[in-house]
């Protein structure tokens, strides 16, 4: 006698793949994709695992709740919002891919296909009355942050010493939450060597009222006090505005000027002037369509020439101008030029020092600087003295405004002493208009 064998539709199989799945019997794996339920009112509680290579389709208002610790649960209500919940203090929800992210790997997508001009909203809400029978949320609640996270190079190559890293983070605050005068803040910080190596630098504050008085709205930028520069960008100049974060100092439309001092003048390697306090430092800075330039130079440990005009730089070195007008400047056309002595060059070398300007930028130290074509721009008459301030002569003529010129420190009239200078400290400033 034979026994008749039960017929076995798909439907069937689905039946009790999903109830073995329920039990946590099995753990399903699909190469396409899966729907989970089939209407609103269905509610599908997962004790095993299931996952699908193309995705999973959870209907409108369609509950689905993994149930091992009753904790954790997917929940989507009638307009298609999904609800991810888990009691864990870790990790709430987790996104993870070894794909590349520029084609969908690790990455979160939210759409909104409704004919309208809004588009998807992320909502991060704090409540703490649900939680913890407190008050909603109240006056300083961190409301939501993003972090930024990574592994630093102590974590490279060592699987047993991963130590995540937050290099930068964003979040939002609920500064007063009195209704009716609610004010909340934006906070952006970030990991920075010259802070508190441990934690973040908050560098940007955006708004915060306190109706009590304590705090007033503002933008604050830098309130962590490290060392950061402030700089805002126009067309033309990438230092238009400029606040520097080690000392304070402010400074607008100003460019550090690419037309630097000669080798004749400057630092090198195996230079002695390496080991002392010899500089030289430009500014340029524009205010309405005048342009200043502001040259500081100590000439410690430069050479000075026994002979009236002989160029003052590094012992018999070529190239010693100071500055290069080369054209189109940030310098500008320039039209006045003014030298200070801050600090008495070192007696037993010339102290009377001119300063000229000459369209060759070879000559070397103990040359003749006004050789050729040339124009002297301040003539000091004398010795230096401290405070000693001289301008240009009104019948001085600056052909093409100096530009293609370059201006080199000479010595005055008379005898000059030679040798090495042991101090002395200028103040030269050009004065240009805007070229247009």
């Amino acid at each position: 006698m034979s026994r008749k064998v039960p017929k076995v539709t798909a439907g069937h199989i689905a039946r009790i793949t999903a109830k073995l799945i329920k039990e946590g019997k099995v753990s399903l794996s699909i190469a396409g994709s899966t729907t989970i339920g089939s209407s609103a009112s269905d509610v599908t509680t997962m004790v095993g695992s299931l996952s699908a290579e193309s995705g999973i389709v959870i209907p409108k208002g369609q509950h689905i709740i993994w149930d091992t610790v009753s904790s954790n649960s997917i929940t989507t209500n009638s307009y298609g919002e999904m609800q991810f919940s888990q009691f864990n203090p870790y990790m709430g929800f987790l996104f993870f891919s070894d794909q590349d992210p520029r084609y969908g790997g690790g990455s979160l997508l939210v759409q909104n296909e409704q004919n309208s001009a809004y588009g998807p909203h992320l909502r991060l809400w704090k409540n703490r009355s649900k939680a913890w029978a407190a008050a909603g949320t109240q006056d300083g609640d961190q409301l939501g942050a993003v972090d930024f996270v990574g592994f630093d190079s102590a974590d490279l190559g060592d699987d047993s010493n991963f130590s995540d890293t937050t290099f930068a983070a964003i979040e939002g605050v609920a500064i007063d939450v009195t209704d009716n005068v609610e004010s909340g803040q934006i906070i952006m910080s970030v990991m920075n060597p010259g802070g508190d190596d441990d934690t973040l630098n908050d560098l940007l504050h955006i708004g915060g009222t306190d109706q009590g008085g304590s705090q007033d709205c503002a933008v604050v930028i830098n309130d962590a006090g490290i060392d950061s520069d402030f700089r805002v960008e126009s067309a033309v100049n990438s230092s238009a505005f400029f606040l520097q974060g080690s000392d304070g100092d402010i400074r607008m439309n100003f460019a550090a000027s690419p037309h630097s001092a000669g080798s004749g003048i400057g630092v090198t390697a195996t230079d002695p002037w390496t080991n002392g306090p010899a500089r030289i430092d430009m500014l340029t800075r524009k205010i309405n369509f005048e342009i200043i330039t502001t040259i500081i130079i100590d000439i410690q440990l430069l050479y000075g020439g026994g002979h009236e005009h002989d160029v003052i730089g590094r012992n018999a070195a070529a190239n010693a101008y100071i500055f290069s007008v080369g054209a189109g400047t940030p310098a500008g056309w320039i039209y006045k030029v003014e030298m200070i002595c801050l600090e008495v060059p070192t007696s037993g070398v010339t102290s009377d020092i001119n300063l000229v300007a000459n369209t060759s930028g070879t000559i070397a130290e103990d040359a003749d600087g006004t050789s050729g074509t040339s124009i002297t721009l301040i003539d000091a008459g004398g010795n230096w003295t401290n405070g000693m301030r001289k301008e240009s002569a009104a019948s001085t003529v600056f052909t093409s405004g100096l530009h293609s010129y370059f201006l080199y420190l000479t010595a005055g009239a008379g005898s000059p002493s030679a040798g090495q200078y042991g101090a002395g400290k200028f103040a030269i400033k050009l004065y240009g208009i805007q070229s247009f």
